[in-house]
């Protein structure tokens, strides 16, 4: 297993050991009553990894994750993968907690001298984006895990250019259709720790 991927893997696994009980795992976070479970990068990296070798990630250009809860998609995605990120939250609380997430991994540098940027905002609106200097038509790739897939599809089929990737991880099979964009391809990712269960990385392109 990559050496980084192992870190990251082993960082939020001591994380998730803790929150459980004490922290933000499972719990209702703030007056939206946002309840916070994260996707298991141990699960979710073949998929990427697949998906950078095929050429459907574009590793030279801005990546999204609408909804990045404590930002461990966003770790993945640069402290790996070395792609430049943004990763937007509505909860502060989660927001806080990513940023502490972040600013540990660098010091561990497994997270290395790469772009990344901690919004707090509506991924579904303009201002978020115009906030954090990062127009939405420049963001290449979004990635969605049970956060609004709907709003972010849409916004994607209304403003990105052609080309533009998103990425709906879910554990649901078959593929939501989302009007304005095209479904390319199903991941099928197993848990390692359960073989027989699954989830699903699915890929659509404007």
């Amino acid at each position: 297993m990559d050496s980084k991927l192992t870190g990251l893997i082993k960082f939020f696994e001591d994380i998730d050991n803790v929150t459980i009980d004490k922290g933000v795992f499972g719990k209702k976070l703030g007056p939206d009553e946002t309840i916070f479970f994260p996707c298991y990068l141990d699960a979710l990296d073949p998929g990427i990894s697949k998906l950078v070798s095929d050429r459907i990630i574009d590793t030279s250009c801005w990546l999204c994750d609408a909804g990045a809860g404590d930002y461990r998609f966003v770790a993945l995605t640069t402290g790996k993968y070395k792609i430049p990120t943004i990763g937007i939250e509505y909860n502060p609380i989660l927001v806080e907690i990513g940023k502490d997430c972040i600013l540990k991994l660098k010091q561990k540098s497994i997270i290395e001298n790469i772009p990344i940027i901690i919004a707090q905002g509506d991924f579904t609106k303009d201002d978020v984006y115009i906030k954090y200097g990062i127009p939405f038509e420049d963001i290449k790739t979004f990635f969605s895990f049970k956060t609004n897939q709907e709003g972010i599809a849409d916004k994607i089929a209304g403003q990105s250019p052609t080309g533009t990737v998103f990425l709906f991880y879910t554990t649901v099979k078959e593929a939501q259709k989302f009007n304005g964009l095209n479904f390319e391809r199903t991941v099928n990712l197993p848990y390692p720790q359960f073989p027989d269960t699954y989830t699903y990385l699915h890929v659509y392109q404007k």
